[in-house]
């Protein structure tokens, strides 16, 4: 089984809570490796992958420009995430992306997951705003775009794949292939 299909079949499981980070990983190493093995076995095989996949991370051409100019526009700016809280501030220190985000919500630390709609109403409480104040972009139709949709906040799917699911668009929900496209949209200008 290859890592992907392994993900998906392990990593639900973290975001609802009934698997820890690690038992997750260690149960997709064993899935992929096709054979039982051991907790130390396994988390030297997901610490490889680890290493592998944290050198791999790198920046679309157009991420600091893009951030550079919401933030001059005025936006504050944070991350909800279904990951690992660890993980994602690695990886945004790795990428030198902390200083744009005012907050990080993380469904590990959150105790939700997206697309539930209290994850956004978290986030939007962080910036002491409404969630109807508030936009989310994200990767993921049904996780982001649907998501922030039913807490009530407009809602972009940032497309890059140009994936062909489509929804119907409408005055809060929007979809765009790159973050230029974005900084076109009318509700960020």
């Amino acid at each position: 089984m290859h890592w992907a299909a392994a993900s998906k079949k392990f990593f639900p499981q973290f975001v609802a809570g009934t698997l820890t980070f690690a038992e997750q990983r260690q149960l997709r190493c064993r899935e992929v490796a096709s054979r039982p093995m051991s907790e130390q076995e396994a988390e030297r095989l997901f610490q490889d992958y680890l290493a592998k996949y944290e050198a791999s991370w790198v920046l679309f051409g157009d991420v600091v420009e893009s951030l550079e100019t919401l933030r001059r526009r005025g936006f504050c700016m944070g991350i909800i995430s279904n990951g690992n809280l660890a993980q994602q501030l690695r990886k945004l220190e790795a990428l030198e992306l902390g200083a744009y985000f005012g907050a990080i919500i993380v469904s590990d630390t959150a105790g939700v997951a997206k697309p539930a709609p209290q994850i956004f109403e978290i986030a939007a409480a962080r910036f002491n705003r409404s969630v109807d104040q508030c936009i989310h972009v994200g990767d993921s139709l049904t996780e982001d775009l649907y998501g922030a949709a039913a807490a009530g906040m407009s809602a972009v799917w940032l497309n890059r794949s140009e994936d062909a699911k489509t929804f119907k668009e409408s005055k809060s929900l929007h979809q765009v292939n790159d973050l230029a496209g974005l900084l076109q949209l009318s509700l960020l200008l």
